[in-house]
């Protein structure tokens, strides 16, 4: 039986491969070939998901260390109870403002892999950048996302079999727009 994390690992590395794959589907059919870099992809998806697990320990070790949690244990009272949920609170900023820096530098890595014959680090970094430089409409696009996937949950998930597609095609053309110049 697998464990919950082998399991993250694999979805993790299905992701990066699938996201590669479907900008090559892309990529296919405007210029009629099939670039093909499976292991660099999975390498690639190794490393976003090594640095996940790094960040969620040092979140877990920040919540439980920092006080937050077991001062609130420790009294027994309603403002304990506030302590507590403080603590959890700066945990889930922090974690939203690291995974951001990661999404960031996984965002076109698979496709600069895939199309630019990068090596993983070179394309994480590259595709950092890229995200830095484009801050304010990586944050739109991420802000209309998660409105788009709330709507997509609510008939049972089924919405996600229609906005997947879509969304693994708007970032081909944010790749396109933000990487290749005409």
């Amino acid at each position: 039986m697998f464990a919950v994390g082998d399991q993250l690992l694999a979805l993790g590395v299905l992701r990066t491969f699938f996201l590669g794959r479907s900008s090559s589907g892309h990529h296919r059919r405007r210029r009629g070939r099939f670039p093909n870099h499976p292991k660099a992809i999975h390498i690639n998806g190794s490393i976003s998901n090594d640095i996940t697990r790094v960040l969620a320990f040092f979140v877990l070790v920040f919540l439980f260390l920092g006080g937050g949690i077991a001062g609130g244990l420790v009294l027994a009272n309603p403002l304990g109870a506030g302590i507590a949920l403080g603590g959890i609170a700066v945990g889930g900023l922090v974690w939203l403002l690291l995974s951001l820096l990661i999404v960031m530098a996984v965002w076109f890595a698979p496709a600069l892999v895939v199309f630019n014959h990068m090596p993983p680090a070179a394309a994480l970094k590259a595709s950092f950048h890229a995200c830095l430089k484009n801050l304010v409409s990586f944050l739109v696009y991420a802000l209309l996302t998660m409105v788009l996937c709330f709507f997509a949950a609510l008939p049972l998930g089924l919405g996600f079999l229609v906005l997947g597609p879509v969304l693994a095609g708007s970032v081909y053309a944010s790749y396109r727009d933000t990487f290749i110049t005409a």
